[in-house]
């Protein structure tokens, strides 16, 4: 048996009554916010390969996280195949690096984008109008 979810408002309605009341990101957060993109476009120039690569994988896992984060704040829902869509992104990306002569990571990202975006289509068509325990059971599978 499921359970069909209710429409109800969401984050975008949140969002509309913050900019209506005029609330919204100061001078400082778009200061601090260009400073910190400049130094992450600078950095390639100035790291050793080390820190490039550990910064690359700061990044890749706080995308993950946010995400995640998005999710289950703002819809309360939690999904336990969140991780397998990430998963399987990186491995259809990988997969195309290895085949395809000569590699071409933009090639290499649009094939990992794709292999998850037809899964994540699929688990979608069955979780999406489910809620609580249902949804979580159904990305679990």
């Amino acid at each position: 048996m499921s359970t069909l979810t209710p429409p109800s408002a969401g984050a975008a309605e949140r969002v509309l009554e913050t900019r209506a009341r005029g609330d919204g990101p100061s001078a400082a957060y778009w200061t601090g916010f260009v400073i910190v993109v400049g130094a992450l476009a600078l950095s390639p120039l100035v790291l050793p390969e080390f820190w490039q690569r550990f910064a690359t994988e700061i990044l890749i896992w706080g995308l993950l996280a946010m995400s995640s984060d998005i999710l289950i704040g703002y819809t309360g829902m939690v999904s336990f195949g969140h991780s397998a869509f990430f998963g399987l992104g990186m491995y259809g990306a990988a997969a195309a690096l290895l085949m395809v002569r000569p590699p071409n990571l933009w090639l290499a990202l649009a094939a990992g984008l794709v292999a998850a975006a037809v899964v994540a289509v699929f688990v979608a068509y069955f979780s999406t109008r489910l809620r609580d325990i249902y949804f979580s059971i159904t990305t679990l599978v």
